[in-house]
């Protein structure tokens, strides 16, 4: 499994191309590689990151349920170098990132759920890596689809830290 980070303040659409490029190359060579999803940079408390954040203009969470709302589905709405172009990208290959590689399939189990899934992640595959291969943003459809999952992710989040109250 490979980890990749995008969303950094130096990121820009060429870095994103070349990073797509190495992901796509690693899955072609080797059947059994996972990409784990593009997810976006996030700074930390009490690193060098954080305040190099700060100084680009992000705001600074200051309780724990702050820190807990940056969460991997939406941290780069937060981050104000992440707009425009960048943001549709960014969007773009972190939710394509899912499935350029058999992670449906590898994730999935028995149930009927877990065959769904197998089998609308196969289908959708070959769309997910054209799009992430070429950054083609126009009607981007299934971003609605990540929309509804960031809000089941978020609300999950919330009542864990509700039952610790």
């Amino acid at each position: 499994r490979y980890n990749f980070m995008r969303g950094c303040i130096w990121d820009d659409e060429k870095s994103i191309i070349q990073t797509n490029k190495l992901c796509l190359d690693l899955t072609q060579s080797n059947k059994q590689i996972m990409v784990q999803p593009l997810y976006v940079c996030a700074p930390l408390p009490k690193t060098k990151y954080l305040i190099d954040c700060i100084q680009a203009g992000m705001k600074e969470p200051q309780t724990l349920a702050e820190w807990s709302l940056w969460d991997p589905f939406s941290i780069y709405q937060k981050l104000p170098w992440i707009q425009g172009k960048l943001k549709k990208l960014v969007e773009l290959t972190m939710y394509t990132s899912f499935f350029i590689d058999y992670k449906p399939v590898f994730h999935s189990n028995s149930t009927l759920y877990g065959k769904l899934i197998a089998t609308l992640g196969t289908i959708y595959k070959p769309i997910a890596r054209f799009r992430f291969r070429y950054l083609v943003t126009f009607c981007f459809i299934e971003k609605y689809y990540f929309y509804w999952m960031e809000r089941m992710y978020k609300r999950r989040i919330e009542k864990m830290f509700q039952s610790t109250e």
